[in-house]
């Protein structure tokens, strides 16, 4: 894969994409809002401004300097902002004379004047390297924080799916009245299970107050854990839970454990 990914196919020609990190340049996509003209028969006819794609291709350091020189450039129709860049190799003259290249995204959608009112946004950013570096800033916290939401979701779900897991294991009649009753603040994961669970859950269903909240466990079949396709056993399903199943569920679990279907099948009955 390392080897295969510099490779890109442009225009019918296989060739080798620079690594910008490698040659010190830096690859930047954003956006400016500019107002919409009257003559705008685009996509955004009728709105009192839009957004203008573009990608920023510059030598690390440039905008330290403080004013730069800036390349606008306008793919065609079909292209994009990406494509123009690679394909006519502006990029590397960019880098070779130090300056900002701006190659602008579907600019057909775009008029003459919006065009002005971009090239008078890029020359505002590229005069003020402090206004430009916060604004890069700016979206890569939006990108961190967007990055840690999602690992906490993750994380979330992941230890949702094993108290749910466990507590079936032990039987639990309602898991959400029981899942109430555990401290889940602090909860990290160990492998496939949560930390001290199957403790909080010994004493539950030990404590004269809260073991009615348990009944038995069906033999036999123990359920499936997250990525294991129905191929390891985990956790137990209860009759309770089984009579709450559909069509479709007792399938599934036919096809998985057919001793354990029957078995659940002759307690629903009973």
């Amino acid at each position: 894969r390392s080897f295969l990914r510099p490779w890109k196919r442009w225009c019918g020609t296989l060739t080798h994409e620079d690594d910008m990190a490698e040659i010190g340049m830096v690859e930047e996509p954003s956006f400016a809002v500019v107002p919409t003209s009257p003559d705008n028969r685009g996509d955004d006819q009728g709105t009192d401004s839009h957004r203008i794609g573009y990608i920023a291709w510059y030598n690390k350091g440039l905008l330290d300097a403080g004013k730069v020189p800036v390349v606008l450039a306008f793919h065609g129709g079909g292209d994009s902002a990406l494509h123009m860049a690679h394909v006519s190799g502006w990029y590397r003259v960019a880098k070779r004379n130090n300056f900002l290249l701006i190659t602008v995204e579907n600019h057909l959608n775009s008029t003459a004047t919006e065009a002005v009112a971009l090239l008078e946004e890029l020359k505002k950013k590229s005069g003020d390297a402090d206004a430009l570096k916060a604004e890069i800033e700016k979206l890569q916290s939006e990108n961190k924080t967007a990055a840690d939401k999602f690992a906490a979701d993750l994380k979330a779900l992941k230890i949702n799916n094993a108290v749910e897991r466990a507590l079936s294991s032990a039987g639990a009649k309602n898991l959400k009245a029981v899942k109430a009753l555990l401290d889940l603040n602090e909860a990290e994961m160990d492998g496939e299970d949560v930390k001290g669970l199957a403790d909080q859950i010994k004493r539950l269903k030990t404590n004269e107050d809260t073991k009615f909240l348990f009944g038995e466990t069906a033999p036999g079949f123990t359920g499936v854990k997250g990525g294991d396709n129905g191929k390891k056993s985990a956790a137990a399903i209860t009759k309770e839970a089984f009579a709450k199943m559909g069509y479709k569920e007792r399938a599934e679990l036919y096809n998985k454990d057919q001793a354990a279907y029957e078995a659940l099948s002759a307690q629903t009955t009973e």
